[in-house]
């Protein structure tokens, strides 16, 4: 106390917090007089001055290293429209002075960061110094553009990768089936089918492919129906939004077929081969992806796989898709990866078909016996297959 009044610290600067601990320390509580206080001001000085010095220190100190470090990026160009093949650019950081420290921050998956010597930058990471970054970019895999950002030192570089390019498709948005790019693939008998128009209707946005019976020159006649494009396609993304209802006896596919299949045999990359993005069975949820080459006699070759039950003979729509390339074929369902094969791959032009087929299998095998009582009329059939869109994209 000084005087016999207590001293609050309440609102002391630091230097007044200072004095008044130093005055605790030396036990002058009630002793000391305004005259005592006076003479023991040079000690309290020194103590004052060293507290104001040493904050005004790490002020200056921590304000001069923030403003010390400065960035100079390049390119200077902060959005790159790329196209939608994989790629990379890369960026170069200098930083002054030699220890300031930076981050790298990515919000798309899409897009890598690595080091020129190819290390790899994780994303929120903190780099020192001068660096020459690389960022990669996969290929964009779907018909719609995306956009990524990657932050650089502060500064935002913003990734507009363009789609796959379309390169053909129909939506089956008229009336009929159009007879410009469509034939009517293989009329007449085929297994214990016939194959013929009137299976084949457009409406409503979609492309419907029956199967029904009724009795020709009093015969039973189980009509089934085939379709393929007049152009050959050789490459590319291959997409189909399709539902399925077979029974049993039917199935019903979405599939690429060479012209020349088997000939020569032994060289399906020459002769083309029979892809089967999806068949679908009765009483069967799963996708069959399938492959035949060497034609369908005696040198016939085949492999498959079967997916998980996606439902696919419910009646619900799903999509099937193909990339093939000079290297491979890979297979997808509703967007997920089910089969890639590699070892053999056709080079030349292929057509696209839909079909649906009826043959009297014995049970338990493929498709099983045709019914007794056939599938309905026209009017009452329920085996169809509905095909929303077909489209084709180039790849890179």
């Amino acid at each position: 106390m000084i005087g016999g009044d207590e001293i609050s610290e309440g609102g002391l600067t630091p230097e007044e917090k200072a004095m008044s601990g130093a005055i605790s320390s030396f036990k002058i509580y009630n002793s000391l007089t305004c005259d005592k206080m006076k003479n023991m001001l040079p000690y309290f000085l020194p103590i004052m001055a060293f507290a104001s010095c040493d904050k005004k220190s790490q002020e200056v100190a921590q304000g001069n290293n923030a403003a010390a470090c400065s960035y100079t990026l390049a390119p200077s160009e902060t959005v790159f429209s790329v196209a939608a093949t994989e790629g990379t650019r890369s960026v170069s950081v200098t930083a002054a002075p030699a220890d300031c420290q930076w981050r790298v921050d990515v919000n798309a998956r899409w897009i890598a960061v690595s080091s020129a010597d190819g290390i790899t930058v994780s994303a929120g990471q903190t780099l020192v110094g001068s660096k020459n970054l690389n960022f990669s970019y996969t290929r964009n895999p779907s018909n719609t553009s995306r956009t990524g950002t990657i932050t650089i030192a502060e500064r935002k570089y913003t990734v507009n990768q363009a789609p796959l390019p379309l390169l053909w498709e129909d939506d089956f948005n008229g009336t009929s089936l159009d007879l410009a790019h469509w034939i009517y693939r293989y009329p007449g008998v085929r297994h214990d089918g016939y194959n013929d128009a009137t299976t084949v209707s457009v409406s409503d946005g979609n492309l419907f492919i029956k199967v029904y019976t009724d009795q020709a020159d009093g015969a039973t006649r189980h009509h089934t129906g085939m379709i393929a494009t007049k152009k050959e396609f050789k490459y590319g993304k291959f997409e189909v939004r399709a539902a399925f209802v077979n029974q049993s006896g039917s199935w019903s596919a979405f599939w690429l077929q060479s012209p020349s299949i088997g000939k020569p045999a032994g060289n399906p990359q020459q002769a083309g081969m029979e892809i089967d993005v999806v068949e679908t069975l009765p009483g069967d949820g799963r996708v069959y992806h399938n492959l035949h080459w060497d034609g369908y006699g005696a040198d016939h070759k085949a492999i498959g796989i079967k997916t998980k039950d996606i439902g696919a003979n419910s009646g619900n729509y799903h999509t099937y898709t193909l990339e093939w390339t000079p290297a491979y074929y890979k297979f997808y369902v509703d967007g997920e990866l089910t089969w890639t094969y590699s070892d053999h791959v056709s080079q030349r032009g292929q057509f696209i078909i839909f079909s649906t087929e009826a043959r009297n299998h014995a049970s338990g095998s493929w498709a099983g016996p045709i019914p007794q009582n056939g599938y309905g009329s026209l009017a009452e059939a329920v085996t169809v297959m509905k095909v929303d869109y077909v489209k084709c994209y180039g790849l890179p």
